[in-house]
C-alpha cells in the first residue's frame, strides 16, 4: 500500500513537471519576437494542458474554466495578444462561456504573413501601442512534420478597424512568396473579411537584391526578373480571393486592400507593376528617422560643426538622396545652416558591376525665410575643407558600389573625418564580413531585414523605420 502510494506520487510529480514545461515552452513561445509560439501550437498546447484527450480535435474540459481563464490571463499578460483573451479563450473550446459579440474594438491587428516574423513587424505593434492605440499581434503561421507551412487563423469576436500583413520575399531571410498567398487565403473566411475595414499587406523589402533588371550579358540566357513574377503571384491571389468575397457576400462588406513596400528598387516600375493588376503600392521612405539617427551620431562625436556633404550615388538614387538630404537638414536646423549635395554619375557594365563614377554635380542646400534654396556649386569648390560625407543608397548587398563610391569620395575629399553609409535595406547576401573592406567608418541601416551578426558589429547602427512604415500607412 505504501508503495503504491510513493509510485503515486511521483506520478503526480512527473506530471506536474511535465505539464510546468509544457507551459514554460507556451508562456516563452508568444513572448518570442524573432520567432513567436505560432496560434494553432499555442491553442492545442493549453487545450492539452486543460484536459483535451484529443486537442486537435476536442476541446478543454469544461470543469476547467475557471482556471483557463487564468492561465489565459497570465499568458497575454505584458504581451500585444492581451486583447485577444476572448478570442483564445474560444480556441479553446469555452464557446459557451465566452463573450461572442460586443467585444471591444482592436484599431490595428499585426499578422505575420510569413514562418517567424519580420524584425519590424514588433516594433510597429510598441510604437502604435505608445500612441495609445489598441493593438494585437497574430501569427497563424506555422508549419507541418514535414516543413510545409501550415497557416491557421484566429477567429476574431471583434471588429478590426486596420489589419497590417507584414511578409517577405526575401527567401534567404526566411520570406517566401508562396508563404504570403497561403496566408492571404484567411480572407476568404467572409466572417473575418467582414470585421476587417481594411487590410495592408506590408512588405518590408520587396523582391530581391536586383530582382527588376538583368544581371548578366544577354547572351547568357533570357532572365525571367523576379519583381514582376511576385508582383503577379501575389495579386492573383488577392484578386481570387476579392472576386470570391463578392459572390459570397452578394454586396456585403469587405477591406479595402493595398501593398506597401519601403524603399523599393525602381519604385516606379514596381507600382506600375502593381498599378496593371489593380492594386496600389506605396513605396515608404525613411529618410527622416535615418537622417535623425546620422545628425544624433554626428553630435555624440562632437563632429556636428563640420561641413556635411550627402552623396547621391546615381541617377536613379536621386529621389531617395534628396529626400533623405532634405530630412538631414531639418535635423540639422537647431545648429546648422545648410547641406552639401554630391551627385554621382555611373557607368555599368550590368546591375552591381560599376565600370566608372564621377562627380556630376554638387548643390548647396539651406533654408532661408523657411523656404528651401538650391545654389549649384563646382564640384572643385568644395572639396578642400575638412568634412563629414554621408552616402546613400537603397540597400548594401556586396558592398561593390558602396566601395566604388567611397574610393571616389575619398580620392577627392582628401579631408574626411568621418564617413558614414546610410541604407535602407542591409541585405548582406554575403555575409556581414563585407562591410569590413569597404572604407567606412559608419554603417546605418533600417531594420528591414534581420541579417544575422549585424547587430554585433560596433560601427553599425540599425535604426527603427516602424514610424514611417504607420505615418505612410494613416495608422497614426
Amino acid at each position: 500500500m505504501v508503495e503504491n502510494e510513493r509510485v503515486g506520487r511521483r506520478l503526480d510529480q512527473a506530471w506536474e513537471e511535465r505539464e510546468s514545461k509544457q507551459w514554460e515552452e507556451i508562456f516563452l513561445g508568444v513572448r518570442n519576437r524573432g520567432d513567436p509560439m505560432y496560434w494553432r501550437g499555442m491553442v492545442v498546447g493549453m487545450r492539452k494542458l486543460l484536459g483535451a484527450s484529443d486537442p486537435e480535435w476536442l476541446p478543454a474540459n469544461e470543469d476547467k474554466y475557471e482556471r483557463a481563464k487564468v492561465m489565459v490571463a497570465e499568458l497575454v499578460r505584458g504581451t500585444h495578444m492581451k486583447h485577444l483573451t476572448e478570442e483564445i479563450l474560444l480556441a479553446l473550446g469555452y464557446e459557451r462561456k465566452v463573450k461572442i459579440e460586443g467585444n471591444e474594438p482592436l484599431d490595428v491587428l499585426m499578422v505575420s504573413g510569413r514562418i517567424g516574423v519580420e524584425p519590424v513587424l514588433f516594433d510597429m505593434a510598441d510604437e502604435l501601442e505608445l500612441r495609445g492605440e489598441r493593438v494585437g499581434v497574430l501569427q497563424p503561421v506555422g508549419v507541418y512534420s514535414d516543413q510545409q507551412p501550415r497557416v491557421v487563423m484566429a477567429n476574431m469576436l471583434r471588429e478590426v478597424g486596420k489589419m497590417v500583413m507584414v511578409a517577405s520575399t526575401q527567401v534567404q531571410r526566411g520570406g517566401r512568396v508562396d508563404v504570403l498567398n497561403t496566408v492571404l487565403r484567411v480572407m476568404r473566411n467572409r466572417d473575418l473579411a467582414a470585421k476587417v475595414g481594411s487590410l495592408d499587406i506590408l512588405i518590408p523589402m520587396f523582391g530581391g537584391s536586383r530582382g527588376d533588371k538583368e544581371a548578366q550579358d544577354q547572351l547568357v540566357g533570357w532572365e525571367a526578373l523576379e519583381l514582376k513574377s511576385n508582383t503577379q503571384q501575389i495579386t492573383a491571389m488577392m484578386q481570387r480571393i476579392m472576386s470570391g468575397l463578392e459572390e459570397k457576400n452578394s454586396g456585403g462588406k469587405m477591406p479595402w486592400v493595398r501593398f506597401a513596400t519601403v524603399d523599393v528598387h525602381n519604385p516606379e516600375a514596381v507600382a506600375a507593376e502593381f498599378a496593371e493588376e489593380g492594386f496600389e503600392l506605396i513605396n515608404i521612405l525613411p529618410g527622416r528617422e535615418l537622417a535623425r539617427a546620422v545628425w544624433r551620431n554626428l553630435q555624440e562625436k562632437d563632429l556636428d560643426g563640420l561641413p556635411v556633404r550627402v552623396v547621391i550615388c546615381d541617377e536613379g538614387a536621386i529621389p531617395r538622396g534628396e529626400y533623405f538630404a532634405g530630412c538631414l537638414l531639418e535635423a540639422m536646423l537647431v545648429s546648422r545652416a545648410s547641406v552639401d549635395v554630391v551627385y554621382l554619375d555611373k557607368t555599368r557594365i550590368t546591375a552591381g558591376l560599376v565600370e566608372e563614377a564621377r562627380i556630376l554635380r554638387v548643390a548647396t542646400w539651406r533654408v532661408e525665410n523657411g523656404e528651401l534654396v538650391c545654389e549649384e556649386r563646382g564640384a572643385e569648390d568644395v572639396f578642400e575643407e575638412e568634412c563629414v560625407v554621408v552616402e546613400t543608397d537603397d540597400m548594401l548587398d556586396g558592398g561593390t558600389t558602396a566601395k566604388t563610391d567611397t574610393r571616389l569620395v575619398r580620392k577627392v575629399h582628401r579631408k574626411v573625418r568621418w564617413l558614414v553609409f546610410v541604407g535602407t535595406h542591409p541585405v548582406s547576401s554575403k555575409g556581414v564580413g563585407v562591410l569590413d573592406g569597404l572604407g567606412i567608418d559608419q554603417f546605418v541601416f533600417g531594420n528591414t531585414l534581420n541579417v544575422s551578426g549585424l547587430k554585433e558589429k560596433k560601427n553599425v547602427e540599425i535604426v527603427d523605420v516602424s514610424p514611417a512604415v504607420i505615418r505612410a500607412l494613416g495608422l497614426d
